[in-house]
């Protein structure tokens, strides 16, 4: 306890020993050319913020330095003879890190080599050049400041067009009406399983955080349709994360300290003759402390911790090597209530214990030769599941009602060729062999409340393997418009199935603010592992999709868009039950499958989405997304329903506003967020066997008829910036759900009352906290 008040005493002291400092930082980073990553000599990197103007010019390995710059805000241009000059609005420089660059130059057609273009600010492209549509990138930065995100990626994105949020408990995400299960996670160039704290306990693809902190995330894609042909395995949306490079020349610390614990991470070189550099984080949370909040009942209190990092090792000639890794485990438990005169429903009487882990590791290589760009990785990822559910019956004795012990281990080889061919013409190939390994014990009550009908539901240990093979060209017109036409192919070979699945994007730049896009892709995607292992279920094709979106974007000034997205998907061979309303489609959690299935369920989801943005400048941002969708099915009895997703309109407001203060030192940001969302779709209850059984019984053949009542979220986020010499401190408060809208879980059969009761309650989380940055 005295090493722990002795450290607390320099976090607050340090800052307060550096205040007749005058805050200044560096900046510095590298200029290349975007198709041969070859370092540009000669480039004109300008802060035109400044009182006076200030320039640097690159050296032979394409990188400048700038010293002493004033912390604040500033507007930065990269220009380049031949090439289009690029822009960087309100970039942020503390006291407490070195700002590190990397601009990749797109070289400019149809004019004369010493010509240099200008380029408007393009703050809302994808990273990844061949997304025309359904796409766009994100900023560290954007994760920890926009209201309500708790800095993680998955939270924060449902600011975006088109995306619904999962509930105060959950980061689980609804892209235009899909199952959150259909996204995928890439992380460093490979897929991974969801990397989430308690990953798919309540809802499969969500979880309570992601375990990849905001302190390693670097610029990132997240897409909701229409992917480029190199992603696959995904029907809803694809986040592509990448980690930040630490920095080689320097060390330096973070360390945050918040109401749901502790957050350290480092970075430097490995040696100060070297350009290889480190990067981890650590955290450790308990939310003890949140128990107030009803977020968590006293007696449930989740404890999670994670560790992630990177490690870049240049070989110049060679090329560059990367290992890196994210791990995160988390444990949560529920104790009985032995009273029973205090039952009020069924779950009353259950207590669990739920252990689960989710990681992946690896190794990737890089390298660049004669325009040619050849990346290759092996990776390893697993989400591991202990979940021990015991129900007390009459007699107060603890009998067995849902047991799971599984893992699911996955071993990937990646392989990708980017080849520039001409000035014009852009190829890429690749492939991902992937070996999956299923290790699962599940036995749980096939009727709730009978512990007799306790059994042994699989018991499978197996391994299969997964192919993807993909490749695509694509062609620029001058300066006006760009093509591109692809195939991705898959193949699963526990059921010997595989898929084609084409993928073309067209873009016209109709002027410099204006620029019409289309976009089409098919894409599939493997169900949960333990599916399958269920005897009928091994020979299950893959559920497929077709996505169509036209787009359009206005540039209406330098920092202010509008965009406007049509798309519409079909949804085929999606497994069903026959003669029944059920299809994976609507898929959410289920411990224990036990029914037969076949692809028997087709889906279509359509809809239109507008965005109006400003982005950060003078500093001030706002942000305004509307989305306008029918979500729809078939099951196997042949009727179609709305899907469970079916929310009609999702609506986000938000706003943020920095204060400069002390001769513009220090930053006092406030930002805000408003959003509304149409209720999820339920079946209908049927209230006489409800009442005849003492459970929430619910009328399937009427199917998602019926749905909550819409959600209206408001959160607000308060931070205060103090830059002190080499060192910056952040004071932050966050609330989010600030009106107290309820989380709804279901309907419950009260066995006092003897009557149904919606089973919700209200969350409000407030997140306070201490951030220095030396």
């Amino acid at each position: 306890m005295r090493r722990l008040h002795l450290f607390l005493s320099i976090l607050l002291v340090v800052p307060l020993t550096l205040f007749g400092q005058n805050p200044d930082q560096t900046i510095r980073g590298r200029i290349a050319d975007i198709e041969t990553n070859t370092g540009l000599q000669g480039a004109v990197v300008t802060i035109l913020t400044l009182n006076t103007p200030l320039s640097a010019i690159t050296d032979s390995f394409g990188e400048f330095t700038m010293e002493k710059i004033p912390v604040g805000r500033y507007k930065i241009t990269v220009a380049h003879l031949g090439y289009k000059e690029e822009i960087i609005q309100d970039l942020l420089v503390t006291s407490g890190k070195e700002v590190v660059l990397e601009f990749l130059l797109t070289p400019s057609f149809g004019l004369l080599e010493a010509a240099v273009v200008s380029n408007k600010i393009s703050k809302e492209l994808p990273i990844n050049k061949s997304a025309f549509v359904s796409a766009r990138s994100f900023s560290v930065e954007e994760t920890s400041r926009y209201a309500g995100g708790l800095n993680d990626p998955a939270r924060m994105v449902t600011a975006f067009a088109g995306v619904s949020g999962g509930d105060m408990q959950d980061n689980a995400l609804t892209i235009r009406g899909n199952s959150p299960s259909s996204l995928t996670w890439r992380i460093e160039g490979v897929n991974v399983h969801a990397p989430n704290h308690f990953s798919g306990g309540k809802v499969a693809g969500g979880g309570f955080v992601t375990i990849l902190s905001s302190q390693l995330v670097g610029d990132s894609d997240f897409f909701t349709g229409a992917f480029p042909a190199e992603y696959g395995n995904a029907l809803g949306g694809v986040f592509d994360i990448r980690m930040r490079t630490g920095n080689n020349r320097k060390w330096e610390h973070t360390v945050n300290l918040s109401s749901i614990g502790i957050d350290i991470a480092s970075e430097g070189p490995f040696l100060r003759s070297s350009d290889a550099s480190y990067l981890f984080n650590y955290r450790y949370s308990t939310m003890g402390l949140l128990t107030k909040t009803k977020i968590v009942k006293e007696e449930q209190i989740p404890v999670f911790q994670d560790l992630s990092f990177k490690i870049s090792l240049p070989a110049k000639g060679a090329g560059n090597f990367t290992i890196w890794g994210l791990w995160g485990k988390g444990d949560l438990k529920e104790p009985f209530d032995k009273d029973s005169l205090s039952w009020k429903t069924q779950n009353d009487r259950i207590g669990f214990d739920w252990i689960n882990s989710v990681g992946s590791f690896g190794v990737n290589h890089r390298i660049y030769k004669n325009r040619t760009s050849l990346f290759t990785s092996l990776s390893i990822t697993e989400c591991a599941d202990k979940f021990d559910f015991e129900r007390l019956d009459e007699a107060i004795i603890e009998r067995p009602y849902l047991n799971i012990k599984e893992s699911d281990r996955r071993l990937t080889f990646s392989h990708r060729i980017t080849s520039k061919i001409g000035s014009r013409l852009e190829l890429k190939t690749g492939f991902n062999l992937t070996s999956l390994y299923y290790n699962g014990d599940i036995s749980s009550n096939s009727i709730i409340n009978d512990h007799s009908t306790y059994s042994n539901v699989l018991n499978a240990k197996e391994r299969t393997y997964y192919g993807e093979f993909h490749g695509g060209l694509q062609y620029t017109l001058g300066n006006n418009l760009v093509v591109n036409a692809g195939i991705h192919s898959n193949y699963f070979d526990l059921n010997r199935k595989f898929s084609i699945e084409p993928r073309a994007g067209i873009k016209w730049n109709i002027s410099e603010d204006h620029s019409l896009s289309f976009g089409y892709g098919r894409h599939s995607r493997i169900e949960p592992l333990k599916l399958y292992f269920v005897e009928q279920n091994n020979d299950l094709s893959l559920t497929k999709s077709d996505h169509y979106t036209l787009s359009y974007n206005w540039l209406i000034s330098e920092n202010v868009r509008v965009k406007t997205e049509l798309y519409l998907q079909n949804l085929s061979d999606a497994p069903g039950i026959a003669d029944s309303s059920y299809s994976l489609i609507n898929y959410k959690q289920e411990y224990a499958f036990r029914d037969a299935l076949i692809n028997n369920s087709k889906g279509r989801n359509k809809g239109i989405e507008f965005t109006l943005e400003r982005f950060l400048n003078d500093n001030f941002y706002y942000l305004i997304t509307t989305s306008l969708f029918r979500s729809r099915y078939q099951g196997g009895d042949g009727v179609w329903r709305n899907t469970r997703f079916d929310k009609g309109a999702i609506i986000n407001i938000l706003a943020g506003k920095d204060f400069p203060m002390m001769m513009s030192k220090n930053i006092l940001s406030v930002n805000i967020r408003a959003s509304y969302s149409g209720g999820e779709r339920i079946a209908p209850l049927n209230v006489e066997q409800s009442i005849e059984k003492k459970e929430a019984v619910f009328d399937n053949s009427r199917a998602f008829e019926a749905r909550y009542p819409a959600d209206v979220f408001a959160d607000i986020s308060v931070s205060y910036r103090v830059n002190r010499g080499k060192v910056s401190s952040l004071f932050y408060a966050q609330v989010k759900n600030v009106l107290g809208t309820k989380t709804r879980r279901g309907q419950i059969f009260n066995i006092q009352a003897n009557r149904i009761e919606e089973d919700a309650f209200t969350v409000v989380v407030p997140l306070i906290g201490y951030k220095i940055e030396f």
